[in-house]
Protein backbone atom coordinates (compact mmCIF):
# COMPACT_ATOMS: atom_id res chain seq x y z
CA UNK A 1 0.00 0.00 0.00
CA UNK A 2 1.02 3.41 -1.02
CA UNK A 3 -0.24 6.94 0.73
CA UNK A 4 0.34 10.28 -0.17
CA UNK A 5 -0.96 12.64 1.86
CA UNK A 6 -0.94 16.84 -0.26
CA UNK A 7 -2.76 19.53 0.39
CA UNK A 8 -6.46 18.71 0.96
CA UNK A 9 -6.07 15.26 -1.15
CA UNK A 10 -4.57 11.55 -0.26
CA UNK A 11 -3.88 8.82 -2.88
CA UNK A 12 -3.79 5.23 -1.82
CA UNK A 13 -2.34 2.66 -4.43
CA UNK A 14 -3.48 -0.90 -3.02
CA UNK A 15 -1.34 -3.88 -5.02
CA UNK A 16 -0.76 -7.37 -3.66
CA UNK A 17 2.85 -7.91 -4.36
CA UNK A 18 2.69 -11.96 -3.94
CA UNK A 19 0.40 -11.89 -6.83
CA UNK A 20 2.02 -9.11 -8.84
CA UNK A 21 -1.62 -7.96 -9.08
CA UNK A 22 -4.75 -7.17 -7.35
CA UNK A 23 -6.54 -10.11 -5.06
CA UNK A 24 -10.18 -10.15 -4.36
CA UNK A 25 -8.92 -8.30 -0.44
CA UNK A 26 -7.35 -4.74 -2.36
CA UNK A 27 -11.05 -4.49 -3.48
CA UNK A 28 -12.60 -4.58 -0.45
CA UNK A 29 -10.14 -2.74 1.21
CA UNK A 30 -11.28 -0.36 -1.85
CA UNK A 31 -14.59 -0.08 -1.38
CA UNK A 32 -13.95 0.67 2.85
CA UNK A 33 -11.34 2.88 1.64
CA UNK A 34 -14.21 4.82 -0.55
CA UNK A 35 -17.33 4.48 2.44
CA UNK A 36 -14.51 6.62 4.68
CA UNK A 37 -13.53 9.34 2.10
CA UNK A 38 -17.86 9.42 1.12
CA UNK A 39 -18.50 10.43 5.18
CA UNK A 40 -15.68 12.85 5.36
CA UNK A 41 -17.15 14.71 2.14
CA UNK A 42 -20.70 14.58 3.81
CA UNK A 43 -19.14 15.78 7.33
CA UNK A 44 -17.58 19.27 5.34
Amino acid sequence: MFIHFGCGFATIILQTKKIKGLHENDFIMAAKINEIAAGMDASE
